[in-house]
């Protein structure tokens, strides 16, 4: 006879009030007429035997750890031999209770550290259970770890550990390791470096705004000068076209220029304009 294979599994209970059948499983063989079960409760060191036809059991069992063996029996009723023993874990599903809500806004301090913890009490939670906020915009999906605390035999969550979370609509879901979960209203976050930074960074780019237009507005006020000294320039040719007369026009023009420019940049520029058009006349004038 081949060698008996045994299925994992993890099994759940419901509540003692409403027990459920829960099966153990194994490989099957068609040389084998029937199989011997032994179960084994490992905390009472209780054992209970089986005998069936088919390649698994159904057991009624209170929650705990058990394991359990499997022998074969071929159709000449001779005995194979008893596989190793298999452990497992019946555990009594629970239904999280968020006995208190998680606050309606709440306020993550700017001198937050890696984890915060959001304030609750949650029952019927264990080590296995699972929490995640689910941020309802973006559906963003941050874990959590529960501060549990147990007293008599029975455990209850005060707390949840998670990284500081951006600011907006969230929903805590807790969910037990049987599948049977529990979820909150709407929990406004408020992360207060988050908004501080969203507040300096705005600042920052009105500042760097009002600089620009600033500059703008020069550089304006540069080319409206340049054009009126050019201008000036053009009129006064006219006028005189003598080297005595150029070299006063160059000088009168120079110092308009001066009146209307703040610094030295602008003032080599316009300097230069004029030199320019100081040459021109000069060509015409010969």
């Amino acid at each position: 006879m081949n060698k008996i294979r045994i299925f994992l599994c993890l099994f759940f209970l419901l509540p003692l009030s409403a027990f459920s059948a829960e099966r153990l499983e194994w490989s099957s063989d068609e040389s084998v007429l029937e199989y011997k079960v032994e179960l084994k409760n490992r905390k009472t060191g209780e054992v209970k035997s089986y005998t069936t036809q088919n390649n698994y059991i159904d057991i009624f069992e209170n929650d705990g750890e058990y394991e359990f063996r499997v022998k074969p029996v071929d159709m000449l009723g001779r005995e194979g031999d008893f596989s190793s023993w298999q452990s497992f874990k019946i555990t009594k599903a629970m239904t999280p209770v968020l006995a208190t809500m998680p606050p309606a806004a709440w306020k993550i301090p700017e001198a937050s550290a890696d984890l915060v913890t959001l304030p609750v009490d949650i029952q019927n939670v264990s080590a296995r259970t699972k929490v995640q906020l689910v941020n309802q915009e973006t559906k963003q999906v941050v874990d959590g770890s529960l501060v549990i605390q147990s007293k008599n035999g029975l455990s209850k969550a005060s707390g949840i550990k998670v990284p500081p979370l951006p600011g907006g609509a969230w929903k805590l879901v807790v969910t037990d390791a049987s599948g049977r979960s529990a979820e909150s209203g709407i929990i406004k976050v408020e992360n207060l470096k988050e908004e501080k930074q969203k507040k300096e960074a705005l600042a920052k780019a009105e500042a760097e705004a009002k600089a620009a237009e600033a500059q703008a507005a020069r550089e304006a006020e540069l080319a409206a000068a340049e054009n009126v000294v050019l201008a000036d320039a053009g009129d006064l040719a006219g006028v005189d076209s003598a080297a005595g007369a150029e070299a006063g026009l160059a000088e009168d023009i120079l110092e308009q220029g001066v009146k209307k420019t703040a610094s030295s940049a602008q003032k080599i520029r316009i300097e230069k304009q004029i030199a320019k058009k100081v040459r021109g006349f000069q060509r015409k004038g010969r």
